[in-house]
């Protein structure tokens, strides 16, 4: 793979990564950070930020549903005489 090439950039500045590198990179799945160095741009992939928790994919429905069932049982919790029953959204999810 050829490590080094000359891009041109376009109008408005932005350039295009050769593909065989971002392949090489995953860029497509991953952020990139760029650094400023003397006149030399650096470009680093980065991995993603791992979740603080799991996370699985629910459709919208799931979500109101869940939604609707945490508030339900809030209401239950405060109308018991419970006043701080009522859950953040880091709480519900």
């Amino acid at each position: 793979m050829t490590t080094e090439t000359i891009i041109k950039p376009i109008g408005n500045g932005q350039i295009t990564i050769p593909l065989a590198w971002r392949q090489y990179l995953h860029i497509d799945k991953k952020h990139v950070r760029a650094k400023l160095v003397g006149n030399k741009i650096i470009i680093e992939a980065l991995e993603p930020e791992p979740l603080d928790r799991d996370v699985r994919k629910i459709s919208l429905n799931e979500l109101n549903a869940e939604t609707r069932k945490a508030i339900k049982e809030s209401e239950k919790q405060y109308k018991a005489g419970n006043k701080d029953a009522f859950l953040s959204f880091e709480e519900v999810f």
